[in-house]
């Protein structure tokens, strides 16, 4: 099982992404509120892959990866953000460093596309990615202009 930790000051997303992560059968999430919630969790727990968004309270994404950087965690880093200028190219210029373009608010779709993403960081092929796949193209079936 893939373990997650994801890291969003948005309640409703931390709830969105771990349902939808955790419905796969093959990956657990551990939800952060902020960068500070984050560091305490990652040394609660072994985490596979780390998950967060750029903007957060207090310490942001880029001071996240730049702390576990600095004491030596090398752990995939996936940036899920809105915000991707040119400065924040910049910043989070690292190895094992993602940048994920994609959040538009609460979307199904994007959050999906996520997952596809930790599994390919992640190197977990299991059943459960295929599942949602599924999942996706079902969704997408039953709205108007999806894609079949």
């Amino acid at each position: 099982m893939t373990s997650v930790l994801y890291v969003d000051s948005n309640a409703e997303m931390r709830d969105l992404v771990r349902r939808t992560f955790e419905d796969t059968g093959a990956v657990r999430v551990y939800p952060a509120g902020s960068a500070e919630e984050a560091l305490a969790a990652f040394n609660r727990r072994p985490i596979d892959v780390i998950v967060s968004d750029y903007h957060l309270p207090g310490m942001d994404g880029i001071g996240l990866l730049k702390t576990l950087r600095q004491a030596g965690v090398f752990t995939p880093f996936i940036f899920f953000t809105h915000d991707f200028s040119a400065p924040l190219k910049e910043r989070a210029c690292f190895p094992n460093v993602f940048r994920f373009n994609g959040r538009n608010g609460c979307e199904r779709k994007e959050i999906l596309r996520l997952l596809r993403i930790v599994y390919w960081v992640t190197g977990n092929h299991e059943a459960g990615g295929m599942r949602v796949a599924t999942d996706e193209r079902q969704h997408n079936k039953a709205r108007p202009g999806g894609l079949t």
